[in-house]
């Protein structure tokens, strides 16, 4: 699995790794050039902030631009195409690869791995910078669900876990509201 910004992914990249399938998360406006991907999936879909939801449904009502926060759905279709890809390379990109893009990666990763910590240990190693979208985080755990916790709680440790991570890394880390 790789995790990059839109702007690296192109058709060259795509053949020199021999074919790999594309996640695409982004606006319609963002998406790369992948005529030589192996298949693609696109989650039309905003970076946005929880604390901007309110905000835009106010904008949208008083006809302002039209942005797509993540939802349940986008996880769901995420899941299902990387279950469909298997084993096989994946590309999955947002625009900056920084935050969407990292978050849907985790939640792929905790379906495969159904373990929090791995998940998490498993992100950060194959994009260190990542600063995953806490709405993507939030769905994904309550979509994948928890037998023995709530999601919220499972939050609570995802952000203690992220956490851990930024104190490691020091004044270098990412941070994301």
């Amino acid at each position: 699995m790789l995790i990059l910004p839109a702007s690296r992914v192109n058709d060259k990249l795509i053949a020199q790794r021999k074919l790999w399938h594309v996640l695409s998360v982004c606006r319609e406006d963002e998406l790369p050039m992948t005529v030589f991907a192996k298949s693609h999936c696109h989650l039309n879909c905003d970076d946005v902030c929880e604390a901007d939801l309110p905000r835009l449904a106010l904008e949208q009502q008083s006809g302002g631009e039209l942005r797509i926060p993540p939802n349940r759905g986008h996880i769901e279709t995420a899941i299902h195409y990387a279950q469909e890809v298997g084993t096989e390379r994946l590309i999955i990109h947002c625009r900056a690869g920084l935050s969407r893009s990292p978050a849907i990666a985790w939640c792929i990763l905790h379906d495969q791995l159904r373990d929090m910590r791995r998940a998490s240990e498993e992100l950060f190693r194959i994009r260190p910078e990542a600063a995953p979208s806490r709405i993507i985080i939030r769905l994904g755990l309550e979509l994948l669900g928890f037998t023995s916790t709530t999601p919220q709680q499972a939050l609570a440790e995802y952000e203690r876990l992220a956490s851990e991570r930024c104190e490691k890394l020091g004044p270098q880390a990412i941070t994301r509201a």
